[in-house]
């Protein structure tokens, strides 16, 4: 079971991935316009890939904490990304560029470092077993 999510997860991550830059390689007037969702789907899409090909290889436990752990980050992170402003106006966030990219950059990055160690520590704990 595991393996079918896992391939059904990087194909569909892999798609977005190369979907978002073969619609928007260049900075043209249409995804300027979808520049926000373009951010976001290559900022989500990335680590997920990543994560899920390394997930590929290790025991079925591992990926199913990661799952745990995916399916609440993923939402809250968009949630939050939802609440954040489009510019940095300097109101909000009292002009410390915190627009919806920072955001989504930090999201991601988080969700990348988290989902690592976590796996690293899953690793370790099932490796006594």
């Amino acid at each position: 079971m595991k393996n079918k999510t896992l391939i059904v997860i990087l194909f569909i991550s892999l798609i977005l991935l190369a979907g978002t830059f073969l619609v928007c390689p260049t900075p043209t007037d249409v995804c300027l316009r979808y520049d926000e969702l373009s951010v976001f789907l290559i900022l989500f899409s990335a680590p997920v890939f990543l994560l899920s090909l390394i997930l590929l290889f290790l025991r079925e436990e591992i990926f199913r904490s990661w799952k745990h752990f995916a399916y609440w980050w993923l939402p809250i992170s968009a949630f939050f990304i939802m609440l954040a402003p489009s510019t940095d106006r300097g109101s909000f966030d009292f002009g410390m560029g915190f627009d919806r990219e920072a955001v989504t950059w930090f999201f991601a990055v988080l969700f990348f470092l988290i989902s690592l160690i976590l796996i690293i520590y899953k690793s370790i704990k099932l490796r006594g077993k």
